[in-house]
């Protein structure tokens, strides 16, 4: 029996050394091999990621797209309640019971809510303003090969303009001053001229699109004007307009295009809840398509893994099968040793038995 004592075997040494080296060899083949696997699969997976980055960009901006449109339905519905608020300030001037109504209180009154109705559509919103006076165009991506929908913006506020029929000017109102100033033309700088809505402006009549008015009719030298209008947005006017809510008449003519403003504007609401729900149905299917994508990485994944699985089985039991056949070769020839031994004193004997595996 060997022990630790006994001199080393020079061919025990050297099978052990085969072994290892056989060993060292099927593992650098099978890094080699789960190398080249990895590098065919890892090209697959980053082709499909590159793909489903792009669909993610895509998806993040329909995404802010419908919150936008979102948004602009919410702005729609307040500016419906401040319509709503500005008919029950005409009603309240119609039903008060007082002796003398403050029909100027309740006039005030109207064109404050009309400039907060204004401000609402015009106001510092995100940009593209869709509700505001440049009118803009809301365009997004769909896919990611250029196909786009568009969302055109409509101005929701309240503006007009009165140009005399004479062509000495035009008049514009300042909804915060309470006024009707005067230009030679616009854009361009204002003249000195102005009417307050409070005292000195008249409504004479009104006849189509021509109005006839009065600046300072309270005053020694008044003025008629006949002026054409332009109506701009939902095309309600100050209360000056309406006889200042002082008579059936205007209350009447101001309930009328108030109603239809709101008609005016649940169009508008109706047609933003479709372009958020299109954007949405975008939004949706761009969020299928990366479920897709995370699917099919998963699935090359497992198909990488099943793949170098196989690859190293096969490797396995490669090198198993010649460790086998190595050992058997091994024992073979110690048999081979043993059966000579008693002519191994022969020289030409022993060149021919020892043979090296």
């Amino acid at each position: 029996m060997a022990t630790v004592l006994d001199p080393p075997n020079a061919q025990a040494f050297r099978n052990a050394t085969l072994l290892v080296q056989m060993q060292t060899a099927a593992e650098t083949k099978a890094a080699r091999q789960t190398e080249t696997i990895t590098n065919e699969y890892t090209q697959k997976i980053d082709s499909v990621n590159l793909e489903a980055d792009r669909w993610t960009a895509l998806e993040d901006d329909i995404a802010q797209v419908s919150s936008r449109l979102d948004g602009t339905v919410g702005r729609l519905e307040a500016i419906r309640k401040k319509l709503d608020t500005l008919i029950q300030t005409v009603n309240k001037a119609a039903q008060s019971t007082e002796e003398t109504p403050n029909y100027a209180g309740y006039a005030t009154t109207f064109d404050s809510f009309l400039r907060s109705l204004d401000s609402s559509a015009d106001g510092g919103y995100d940009r593209p303003n869709l509700l505001g006076r440049s009118e803009p165009t809301l365009e997004y991506y769909t896919t990611i090969h250029g196909a786009t929908a568009r969302v055109s913006g409509a101005y929701v506020g309240t503006g007009y303009q009165l140009d005399q029929t004479d062509g000495n000017g035009l008049w514009l109102p300042d909804l915060s001053a309470r006024s009707l100033t005067k230009y030679l033309e616009y854009p361009g700088d204002p003249t000195t001229t102005s009417a307050s809505f409070a005292s000195g402006l008249q409504l004479d009549s009104i006849n189509g699109d021509e109005v006839t008015f009065t600046v300072g009719a309270d005053t020694a030298s008044p003025e008629t004007i006949t002026a054409n209008l332009t109506r701009k947005g939902l095309g309600v006017l100050n209360a000056w307009y309406y006889d200042g809510l002082a008579t059936e008449d205007g209350r009447a003519l101001a309930l009328s295009e108030l109603n239809d403003a709101k008609q005016a504007l649940d169009l508008e609401i109706s047609r933003y809840e479709l372009a958020q729900t299109v954007a949405s149905f975008y939004q949706d299917r761009a969020t299928t398509t990366l479920e897709g994508f995370r699917k099919e990485t998963n699935d090359l994944l497992l198909e990488q893994a099943a793949a170098i699985g196989k690859a190293q089985e096969e490797l396995n039991r490669s090198f198993q099968a010649a460790t086998s056949n190595v050992a058997l070769a091994l024992s073979s020839r110690n048999n081979y040793n043993t059966l000579f031994t008693p002519f191994l004193s022969d020289r030409i004997t022993a060149i021919f038995t020892n043979l090296t595996v």
